[in-house]
């Protein structure tokens, strides 16, 4: 049995070669704008990447300008509170414990150590007894602010310390301030006594050394 056979014509060749260059210029069409795409994907990417590093600056920088306003406006209320207090500040002095050292003997070193061999033939040093400190009173300057108030149709005067602390001031409450040197030192608060003259003060701190010198002698 003969098989037909076709032998494709001019025309067929011709539109067979047509279709193939059509098929290869869409792939490169479709190739070029695949190529195009990821590029412009990638730009994009680009862009987002720099909007939000730009986007978190512009919140870091608005973040830190209230931190100042904040910063300033707190110097400026403690300047105005400073000032308004300067008219009520008085200078008042309260006793200071802390320690001395005596003088150095003639019998240890420069570290005021002595060293001895004991009883076993080991060389030894123990610290001398010139090294040994002790408590001493000593008036202490005082910020002191005097404020009268008024309770009950009652004018009462009331007295604060300051201190500093940082980037503020404390005030606390003075209970006993002394405007002249008590009869019956020993009913005096030593945590608590406040007293206007440095005078009263000083005399109050040599009656606490006494004491002090009588209990240490003991």
């Amino acid at each position: 049995m003969w098989e037909d056979y076709y032998e494709p014509s001019e025309f067929d060749i011709l539109m067979d070669g047509f279709k193939d260059s059509i098929r290869e210029n869409v792939k490169q069409e479709i190739k070029e704008k695949i190529e195009r795409l990821e590029k412009e994907n990638a730009e994009l990417r680009d862009v987002k990447e720099k909007w939000e590093d730009v986007k978190r600056y512009h919140e870091e920088a608005i973040c830190e300008l209230k931190r100042e306003k904040e910063r300033v406006r707190k110097e400026l209320e403690s300047e105005k509170i400073n000032k308004l207090l300067e008219s009520l500040v008085f200078t008042a002095y309260r006793p200071l414990a802390k320690t001395e050292i005596g003088p150095k003997c003639d019998k240890c070193d420069e570290n005021r150590k002595i060293y001895f061999t004991s009883p076993m033939g080991r060389k030894m040093s123990e610290d001398c007894t010139c090294a040994n400190r002790k408590v001493i009173y000593v008036p202490s300057e005082e910020s002191l602010f005097r404020f009268h108030v008024r309770s009950s149709g009652e004018v009462s005067t009331q007295y604060f310390t300051r201190k500093e602390e940082g980037d503020w001031d404390r005030y606390d409450y003075c209970g006993t301030v002394y405007s002249e040197l008590p009869d019956d030192l020993e009913k005096v608060s030593v945590f608590r006594a406040i007293f206007m003259n440095l005078s009263d003060c000083e005399k109050y701190c040599d009656y606490l050394n006494k004491n002090l010198n009588k209990k240490q002698s003991v």
